[in-house]
């Protein structure tokens, strides 16, 4: 009998056979039989292999969107150039209008002019993602000219004259309004989906900016196609979302890049999951802030983004099919450019175009403080017009429009010296800038007045004596952090530090109260004192006014706050009431099942009687209770 056996070698197989005659030869055809077996076995294994590496490269190239020309675009995306601000318009094959935001009151009538040019005669939805002067002080202009469907708005509670006026104007005009969540889904057309990433209640607080951060922020898919449109969300906005999403989702083709390129945003943790192919930066050549920031510019460069700015490039227009997409810019369009921009474009060896058109006739139905010229009229330019110019924030800008109430109008560029803190070298850099025309028109007089006019901005409480008079310079005990900002010597963290000492005491009584805050001295005290005044507790609610008409959860009749269903956003919304003590109220409210009163406020920590009484015209605690 023979006895056969397998034995391994590192190459092949080898059988060897014992106990006959034929042992060599045995050996000899094993041996060729089995490399011919182990080489057949390798020549297939690469044969798999390179099919699956060749129908993988394939499926890639079919599913993958690429830049290139698109014939027949389903959606197209306008970033236009609406100088420091932001303003984008989504057009579906189908006929559908969304715009977000609106960019700065001086750009209405260039924004008004463009969109008419293309073809929009009204507005499926307009998205205001902030209630920041450069993202909607176009907004009351543009809803005059083209009706609105539906105004989507995170809500958050800002104390600007503007952002009233519009929510009074919508509200007033039956105008459906809904505060987007995370997680909300917008479908434009049959070709357009937006999912909702941002904000999420309860809201950023005690950011460097939280008006930013609780920016609302949008995926866009078209088929394949991916944009994300960030508003000015900052850094605690992009962990946030990163936090809460599946972050294999989140790559995108086009990133409209948050806050105008401030280096407070496009963090490399977010980029490295959003990994842009086009970045798009929306700000003015000659802006303040120094936008787009070196810092944003390096993130995004080291994602190999190709980067487009509006201040280099004018309108950047993103044409997609939903599997392939192309860029489109100003210069290849033969647009108008705005004047601040042509110097830069012809020191890049391009020519400057003609100035921008006016908007159509019958377009715009307020005061246009622009004309052709690009100067402003001081005569009826309103404060976030004012706070676009050089040098000049919210203290300066209610300043000149309080002058300019008490003159009746200006009647020379020259009575801007008279306004405190506008000195020699301040006027010099305006006086190109600014011009006056007709006189004060006398429904004017409110115009960015600082005054609450609206319904949904309730004076409740008398200026306390001692404290300045009028409502001169920023008041302290609503002024926000980007208000605070503003003021010389105050950095970010000053400006929290403010904001923390105002919630903990419930709410300044007097400027020298400043003093106690970590980090104003004497010095600070004595610069800021001509800046400030301690006003009434102004209270600005973002009314809501969805697609049904029943109220908010923690709102009933009148616009009060039910104590017993409101949420700690809500709550912080009442003067006096900041995160700690709304947290505390919940906290009772927890501990004792309901509020039967208003008066149990009282056994709320931190929530003695003169609070009270600034808080009961506001609240109540349902209809079963008193």
């Amino acid at each position: 009998m023979r006895d056969c056996f397998m034995e391994s070698a590192p190459k092949y197989r080898e059988a060897r056979c014992v106990g006959d005659s034929s042992d060599i030869w045995h050996g000899r055809w094993w041996r060729i039989l089995l490399r011919l077996e182990a080489n057949t076995v390798q020549i297939i294994r690469f044969l798999v292999i390179f099919a699956a590496i060749a129908a993988n490269f394939v499926s890639q190239l079919q599913a993958a969107p690429r830049i290139e020309s698109v014939d027949q675009p389903t959606v197209s995306v306008y970033f236009l150039d609406v100088g420091q601000g932001d303003a984008a318009l989504v057009q579906t094959g189908d006929g559908k209008n969304l715009l977000i935001d609106a960019g700065p009151a001086d750009s209405a009538p260039r924004l008004i002019a463009r969109l008419s040019e293309l073809g929009v005669t009204h507005l499926d939805a307009f998205v205001l993602t902030h209630p920041h002067a450069d993202h909607i002080g176009g907004a009351m202009a543009v809803v005059k000219r083209f009706p609105a469907k539906a105004v989507l708005d995170p809500g958050y509670a800002h104390t600007s004259t503007v952002y009233a006026e519009f929510l009074e104007y919508i509200e007033k005009n039956g105008i459906a309004y809904r505060q987007p969540r995370k997680g909300l889904v917008v479908k434009l057309g049959v070709h357009a989906k937006f999912n909702v990433l941002a904000p999420e209640e309860p809201f950023l607080s005690g950011t460097r900016s939280d008006a930013n951060s609780n920016s609302v922020v949008m995926m866009l898919h078209v088929g394949d196609v991916r944009v994300m449109l960030t508003g000015d969300a900052e850094a605690d906005t992009e962990r946030r979302i990163l936090r809460g999403a599946d972050t294999n989702t989140l790559d995108v083709d086009v990133l409209k890049v948050a806050h105008h390129g401030s280096a407070h945003s496009s963090t490399s943790a977010f980029l490295s999951y959003v990994k842009p192919e086009i970045a798009v930066i929306s700000c003015s050549a000659s802006n303040r802030y120094g936008h787009p920031a070196p810092e944003a510019l390096h993130r995004l460069s080291a994602t190999d983004a190709e980067i487009f700015v509006t201040a280099k490039h004018g309108d950047i227009v993103l044409h997609t099919d939903g599997k392939n997409y192309s860029i489109d810019t100003l210069s290849s369009q033969q647009r108008s450019v705005r004047p601040d921009v042509s110097t830069d474009l012809q020191a890049n060896g391009a020519s400057a175009p003609n100035a921008p058109a006016g908007p159509p006739a019958g377009s715009a139905a307020l005061p246009s403080a622009t004309d052709n010229s690009g100067t402003l009229d001081i005569n009826v330019a309103a404060q976030e017009e004012f706070e676009t110019l050089p040098g000049i924030g919210p203290a300066k800008a209610r300043a000149i429009i309080q002058l300019r109430q008490s003159k009746g109008g200006f009647s020379s560029v020259d009575d801007l010296r008279e306004v405190k803190g506008i000195g020699a070298k301040t006027f010099d850099q305006l006086r190109p800038l600014v011009r006056v025309g007709a006189n004060l028109p006398a429904d004017a007089q409110l115009i960015g007045a600082g005054v609450p006019v609206s319904q949904k901005v309730e004076l409740v409480a008398a200026t306390p004596a001692g404290s300045a008079s009028g409502f001169g310079g920023i008041d302290i005990n609503t002024a926000t952090i980007d208000d605070l900002l503003s003021l010389p010597g105050i950095g970010p963290s000053k400006a929290n530090a403010i904001v923390d000492y105002r919630t903990q005491i419930g709410g300044f009584t007097n400027v020298d109260q400043l003093a106690e805050v970590k980090g104003i001295g004497p010095k600070t005290l004595d610069t800021l004192r001509p800046l400030v005044h301690v006003g009434g507790q102004i209270v600005t609610r973002a009314v809501a006014v969805p697609l049904t008409t029943s109220p908010r959860i923690g709102e009933v009749g009148a616009g009060l706050i039910d104590l017993n269903t409101a949420s700690e956003d809500l709550l912080c919304t009442l003067p006096g009431i900041g995160p700690a003590k709304a947290r505390a109220i919940l906290q009772y409210r927890s501990g004792v099942g309901r509020f039967d009163s208003v008066e149990q406020l009282t056994e709320v920590r931190g929530i003695g009687q003169k609070t009270l009484e600034q808080l009961r015209p506001l609240v109540s605690v349902g209809q079963s209770g008193k």
